[in-house]
């Protein structure tokens, strides 16, 4: 190298560094020369910035702006440079001097090519390609790449002098003697890679550190991973510290089981299982967490006979996500269990139990049932006693004997499911509940008894309020309030912009439980639409009763109370309304008409507190049938085009 080329290399350095171009960097102003080959005698000027975890850049060369592509390697920088279209290996070392020098090697790289540090033969690097690890085992160099689609390739290296290549591996290790470095190449790449800590290994290959799941939970470091390779892998095992299982390729090729018992039994504080498959044996339990805290991913779970696929007792917090569970008596079970539950986009089904029981938790307890799918029980999908809160939201249930049975607890939210094709009742509501019950948006269809059924319900202190939902086919009673044991409070239950049709009876109270109906619809039954018993005190507020397929609404019974404001009440099948007994009712602003018989029917004991501003026509009976009653109707009445005459007294 001459004196002279060094000064037409320093000018033409000084004229990329003052020309329009500014160099940037990451740390003050980056200059770059050239080295060792003949071949770059000319001058650059980087721009660097940081990409992820690696850089990138362009070089002025010539005049002409190339791309500069690199990843980070402790000091230096090393990459692929674009000379003319020929792509070359660099390294771009800083120095004291705040100089830096960029040395091509002049070997070019067949293709685009990034560049990792693998010190020790060991390392795991992840990018757009997938993630590559390499281990070294017992000096032989095992590496696995697991593909964007999640295909799992495993190979082991083969020496070409410098070089180790992988076949079938987008990888393969090339070592700089004269720096006594091992580098991970990934031919065919260009981008970012980032650095990941090398998990344990369970497998049943050379590339395993262990061969079974409990020699690797027992060895294993507090914080660590263990990946699970493909295979099936028997018999009992504990996780007593914070530990990771992922299971390698797709969902089903990693299996964990038992013989009996429990096939996975944890007690970590912290950790998680994710996609592996658990057969559970006969009366066994898959996963027993047990004061400790876990979350199950992406896993399936099948049970045998009387078996409970996931159980969780004690304090700590279970996450099952995006898992499948089916068969045995519960795909879930948590009893006495202190800590939070989450139940997230899972599909269980075909126990012979409550697909999913909790049981006996603290009143602050958290349990979360969110956009999953639970089906074909010959109990309930969803089976909450004595609990804390609770809020069960977007999940689609069918083919159960019972959607969800809730008997005690703090407040529940029950929020946007659908169920359907339900055996006995969709919702059923029991026992003492302390705070609210609070129902929107929910569709249930096609239920045998009950859509909901609150049955000897100790009213919370909030009351019961429903908002939004549509209950269709319920072939006896949409919304059912019953029970010789409940208390009721002035909050009771409360109906706003509902819309049911198609059911036997829309609504039935027999407690003593004030009702409001607001903007609610209930139209087509094929008997009465609205039944009051003892006790009850109905509001209705802007409602409509339509199509009743026997009398719209009918109050008969010791001390009940009926106001009906701005409610329509319509082509029922028999009368539009019944009153009988002892029955308080204020009518006003009502409309009345186009039912088969009476438009309204007043008997013994029923006494009107108000009626005013009504609409009563067109009825094939009478407009107000009286019997044994006192009735002077108020002002503003309209009372025309009934058949047997507009007040009939008998």
């Amino acid at each position: 190298m001459t004196h002279s080329l060094l000064l037409r290399w320093a000018a033409a350095l000084w004229i990329a560094l003052t020309g329009a171009a500014t160099a940037q960097s990451f740390s003050e102003q980056v200059a770059g020369i050239y080295t060792t080959a003949p071949d770059f005698d000319f001058a650059v000027q980087l721009t660097l910035w940081p990409d992820g975890d690696g850089f990138a850049g362009d070089a002025l060369i010539a005049a002409a702006r190339y791309p500069v592509y690199g990843e980070q390697d402790g000091p230096a920088l090393r990459g692929v440079f674009d000379v003319d279209g020929t792509l070359q290996r660099f390294t771009f070392l800083p120095s004291k001097s705040g100089q830096v020098a960029m040395q091509f090697s002049g070997e070019p790289a067949p293709i685009l090519m990034t560049r990792a540090a693998l010190p020790g033969f060991t390392g795991r690097f992840a990018g757009e390609f997938g993630v590559v690890t390499v281990r070294n085992r017992d000096g032989r160099l095992v590496a696995d790449w697991i593909d964007t689609s999640g295909d799992a390739h495993v190979g082991t290296g083969t020496s070409q002098g410098l070089r180790i290549a992988f076949p079938d591996l987008p990888a393969s290790i090339y070592f700089e003697p004269q720096k006594a470095a091992y580098y991970l190449d990934l031919p065919n790449y260009f981008g970012t890679v980032s650095r990941r800590a090398v998990p344990l290994r369970l497998g049943p290959d050379e590339s395993a550190d262990f061969k079974t799941l409990a020699s690797a939970l027992d060895a294993a470091p507090k914080g660590s991973t263990i990946e699970i390779m493909p295979g099936t892998y028997s018999g009992a095992a504990q996780a007593s510290k914070q530990v990771k299982l992922e299971g390698f390729g797709q969902l089903g090729d990693v299996v964990l089981t038992a013989d009996s018992g429990t096939v996975l039994h944890w007690t970590a504080n912290g950790g998680s299982l994710r996609n592996v498959a658990i057969r559970v044996p006969e009366n066994g339990i898959g996963v027993d967490l047990n004061d400790g805290t876990m979350s199950v991913l992406g896993a399936t779970v099948t049970s045998a006979t009387g078996a409970v696929g996931i159980a969780a007792t004690g304090s700590g917090a279970l996450s099952v996500k995006t898992t499948t569970l089916s068969g045995g008596d519960h795909g879930i079970k948590a009893t006495d269990f202190t800590g939070q539950l989450t139940v997230a986009d899972i599909t269980a089904s075909d126990t012979a139990k409550s697909i999913l029981s909790v049981e006996n938790t603290p009143p602050t307890t958290e349990i979360k049932i969110e956009g999953s799918r639970f089906s074909n029980s010959a109990s309930n999908a969803l089976r909450l006693k004595d609990v804390g809160k609770v809020l069960v939201s977007n999940n689609t249930i069918s083919d159960v004997r019972v959607g969800l049975h809730h008997s005690g607890g703090n407040y529940a939210h029950i929020e946007a499911n659908t169920l359907s094709n339900i055996g006995a009742h969709g919702i059923w509501f029991e026992g003492q509940h302390a705070d609210s019950i609070h129902l929107s948006d929910n569709k249930i269809d096609e239920v045998a008894q009950a859509c909901l059924l609150l049955n000897s319900l100790t009213f919370p202190e909030r009351g019961v309020g429903l908002r939004g939902n549509q209950f269709h086919n319920c072939n006896r009673i949409a919304v059912a309030v019953v029970g010789e044991d409940t208390v009721a409070n002035s909050a009771g239950l409360v109906l706003q912009d509902e819309a049911h049709h198609g059911s036997a009876t829309h609504l039935a109270v027999y407690a003593p439980v004030p009702v409001k109906l607001e903007r609610v619809q209930f139209k087509t039954s094929s008997g009465p639409g609205v039944v009051l018993g003892d006790g009850a005190t109905l509001t209705a507020k802007e409602t409509k009763v339509l199509g009743s397929g026997e009398a719209g609404i009918v109050a008969v019974g010791k001390e009940i109370n009926v106001i009906l404001d701005n409610t329509q009440v319509s082509a029922s099948g028999k009368s539009g309304i019944v009153l009988s007994g002892s029955v308080i009712a204020q009518i006003n602003d009502a409309v009345v008409s186009n039912n088969q018989s009476h438009g309204i029917e007043l008997h013994q004991g029923t006494q009107i507190g108000g009626f005013a501003n009504n609409a009563v026509s067109n009825n094939q009976g009478a407009g107000i049938l009286v019997s044994g009653v006192v009735f002077a109707p108020d002002g503003g009445n309209e009372i025309s085009g009934n058949v047997e005459g507009d007040i009939k007294r008998q």
